[in-house]
């Protein structure tokens, strides 16, 4: 046998090469933000994370939001004729003029203005007859001129009964009328009470012969609605429903022909100064 010395270190009594342990590493450093597993503090920053995720799908996937109304938008839409006449119609009469010198009777329109009774009209219409005023309730009763303003064809008349309940028109500013604009007419043409005729404004400031006048008015409202014997002295009213004229008629060519969609109007502050009240 060999000396001790021949033999390697490390082979006996082992029959094979001495197996070495590898150290184990050491526990990895945690950083002081990184949160513990499994701590109240690892589970709100994932729950932060997931919160920011859904409201990142919900931004993504949401509906465009619609633009604020403007003002236009949320306006409330123009009242329409029917809403006009049945707001202003009770307010308008149907005059029955009995003429003093032919005994003949014509027809007209006016309308109540004031609380007192006051009814406005053309003068053509009254002039020198016998008047009896029909209400829109069908109640009939006399009436009597109470001024005139033969400058602007109007009059003023007063029932001698006023039935309650009935509001006067309000009173517009033709100042603000604009050629296109609507225009409504309220009258009795050939007797047919209380119809309504529905144009625009065609012009404004004209000069016009209206019917039997002999002479020309000036200043008046043109507008395009069915005007015919029985429409004198009834409102011409504006979108609002507000009176801006008093009807006067259609004018006559001097050569017969018919003059279709061509009406006139005297401008309520011009016709306001039958009242006393001077024009604006």
């Amino acid at each position: 046998m060999g000396s001790k010395a021949d033999r390697p270190y490390g082979t006996f009594p082992r029959g094979g090469p001495m197996e070495t342990e590898t150290p184990a590493s050491p526990p990895a450093r945690r950083r002081w933000f990184d949160p513990a597993p499994g701590s109240r503090a690892m589970w709100m920053r994932r729950g932060a994370f997931l919160a920011t995720l859904v409201l990142l799908a919900a931004a993504l996937f949401a509906p465009p939001t619609p633009p604020p109304a403007s003002a236009d938008q949320t306006a409330a839409p123009p009242p329409t004729p029917a809403e006009l006449y049945a707001a202003i119609s009770p307010a308008v009469v149907e005059i029955h003029a009995t003429d003093s010198a032919t005994n003949e009777t014509r027809t007209g329109a006016g309308v109540l203005v004031d609380a007192s009774g006051a009814i406005l009209t053309a003068l053509h219409v009254v002039q020198d007859a016998r008047l009896t005023v029909r209400f829109a309730d069908g109640t009939e009763v006399p009436a009597a001129i109470a001024s005139t303003l033969p400058a602007q064809d109007v009059a003023v008349i007063v029932p001698s009964l006023l039935p309650s309940g009935i509001r006067p028109a309000v009173m517009g500013n033709p100042g603000s009328l604009r050629i296109g604009d609507p225009a409504l007419a309220i009258g009795s043409p050939y007797g047919l009470t209380g119809s309504l005729s529905v144009g625009v404004v065609s012009g404004l400031g004209r000069s016009a012969k209206v019917p039997p006048l002999e002479t020309s008015l000036d200043g008046l409202i043109q507008f395009d609605g069915a005007i015919n014997p029985g429409n004198s002295g009834g409102p011409l009213l504006d979108d609002r429903g507000e009176v801006v004229g008093i009807v006067l008629g259609v004018p006559k060519p001097d050569d017969n022909k018919t003059a279709v969609g061509i009406g006139f109007a005297v401008t309520i502050d011009n016709a306001a100064s039958a009242l006393g009240l001077p024009p604006d």
